[in-house]
């Protein structure tokens, strides 16, 4: 298995296919309105150019796939795994077994009745240099994946954890049934991404697109003399469009988690974790429990409603771009879906020992003075807005943005209302939100820094800012009091101190 360039199957130029349609689907969707808007509205002999532009576009990709699988090669060595890939720009990535921190082994449908698989390995740098070996034997990559599991660097730490397999006879943690994971799917955020394309698509189509396709429907839906009777069956059609669109926004998000994540089970043993998910293409997941940095309990509004929270763990994301939510933007998450409010804390203490039995109390931040802060960002545009519609228009346009400024204060306190912080034993709790949570479980131990920072306003009211790095990501939880954030910051700090235990 190690010491020679070895070449995938070329059943793995559909993965480089697939690979990069998803980066058109993702990527490209801003573009992808506004074309299908011009297509609709283009004359015939536009349409033409377009059909040959795109079967063109189809060949190129296509070639492209089978470029990237023939200069695609890998190797293992007794520490390292070596690949060399790229069409144009060629490279050679040379990734350390202790620098892997995720290895997943996805099962397609179309590799699977061949018998082959795709070996992602995940390292705690950039996402760019994620390495994917598709189309090697499921045996071949189950033999991979052990050998990264139980290699360990030269260390004199005696009491660094040991890392450890887990067969496939390893015990069942927890399992998910399909009625479960269909309650997540309806928590899921990529609701929230499907409703916004379709917003972009319909904008993009304008509204004589959409009073055509209503004529349409229309002709084809009259039944007797009703939807001819005109302005009452148009708005009870009308009103039935409406209502159907969140129930099939939430049928396709429900679709999708049920794709990723049927037959969800989570085996666990010695320091690694498995999940294996997947209604058509199976993935397995695994990694070393010393790796995980936080566990973050996320229970936005619906999930707060089905009384359910999902666990996402965070591993190293050095290198990596934060998204607004203070979380590594392309760390792929291990996930723990719906979990009952008995299962939370078991689960979490699976992966982080250190946690306590039960639930903290936490302390909250000022929020007059968040209150106070976050206006000083609206009341100068909305103040500005409101003044040139009065000259311009009339008093009473001035409601829009008084009402949009309304909104932003119950808004500013309902999230203010989510800050807290929380220590118990060895264990740090950060929780933020909006109208559902999100709360950071860690282990004191494992911070990278702490930072107590105070404006000139803060400091006459004995307040601070509070930032906690880990390596996973960065938490900030503002206008706490200065007493409050020195005890975090000093209580970290002994717990960092005093521990002898790797972080990593």
């Amino acid at each position: 298995m190690t010491g020679t360039w070895r070449r995938t199957s070329p059943v793995a130029v559909v993965f480089f296919l697939t690979k990069a349609l998803k980066f058109l689907v993702t990527d490209g969707f801003a573009m992808l309105a506004p074309a299908v808007a011009w297509f609709a509205t283009a004359s015939d002999g536009m349409k033409v150019w377009a059909g040959v532009w795109f079967a063109a576009l189809a060949v190129l990709g296509a070639v492209w796939a089978v470029l990237s699988y023939l200069r695609f090669r890998y190797q293992l060595t007794d520490s390292q795994v070596l690949v060399r890939r790229g069409v144009i720009q060629r490279e050679q990535l040379n990734i350390d077994f202790d620098r892997i921190q995720d290895t997943s082994i996805d099962e397609p449908f179309y590799v699977r009745p061949f018998g082959l698989a795709v070996l992602k390995l995940d390292t705690a740098g950039s996402a760019q240099k994620e390495i994917a070996l598709a189309g090697i034997g499921v045996d071949l990559a189950n033999q991979i994946r052990n050998t990264l599991l139980r290699f360990q660097p030269q260390t004199t730490d005696p009491n660094t954890d040991a890392a450890e397999t887990v067969p496939e006879s390893a015990p069942v943690l927890l399992e998910r049934s399909n009625r479960q994971i269909v309650r997540y799917g309806l928590t899921a955020n990529g609701l929230l991404w499907v409703a916004v394309a379709f917003g972009v698509l319909a904008g993009a189509l304008g509204e004589e697109a959409w009073e055509t396709a209503g004529e349409f429907v229309l002709e084809r839906l009259r039944m007797g003399t009703l939807l001819e009777t005109g302005g009452p069956a148009r708005g009870l059609l009308l009103a039935l469009s409406l209502l159907a669109v969140p129930v099939l926004l939430a049928l396709f998000s429900v679709l999708g988690a049920l794709w990723r994540y049927a037959n969800y089970q989570l085996t666990a043993e010695g320091g690694s974790f498995r999940r294996s998910s997947g209604l058509v293409s199976r993935q397995q997941q695994t990694l070393k429990g010393s790796k995980v940095q936080a566990a973050v309990w996320k229970q936005n509004a619906i999930a707060r409603m089905l009384r359910i929270t999902n666990l996402q763990l965070r591993l190293v994301s050095a290198g990596q771009e934060v998204n607004s939510s203070g979380m590594p933007a392309s760390t792929p998450a291990f996930l723990v879906p719906a979990l009952e409010s008995d299962e939370l804390i078991p689960v979490t203490r699976e992966f982080l020992p250190d946690a306590p039995t039960e639930r903290p109390d936490f302390t909250g931040i000022n929020r007059a003075y968040h209150l106070k802060r976050s206006l000083w960002y609206w009341l100068a545009p909305v103040g500005g807005v409101t003044l040139g519609l009065s000259f311009a228009i009339g008093f009473y346009a001035a409601i829009i943005p008084l009402l949009g400024l309304t909104i932003a204060v119950v808004s500013i306190r309902l999230r203010s209302s989510k800050f807290g912080i929380a220590i118990r034993g060895a264990t740090g709790f950060l929780r933020s939100g909006f109208i559902g949570t999100h709360t950071a479980v860690f282990s004191l131990r494992k911070v990278q820094r702490v930072d107590v920072c105070q404006s000139p306003g803060q400091r006459k009211r004995s307040l601070a800012t509070l930032n906690v790095h880990l390596a996973s990501h960065t938490i900030t939880i503002p206008h706490v009091t200065l007493a409050d954030a020195q005890h975090f910051a000093d209580i970290t700090l002994y717990h960092v101190e005093s521990s002898t235990r790797s972080w990593f």
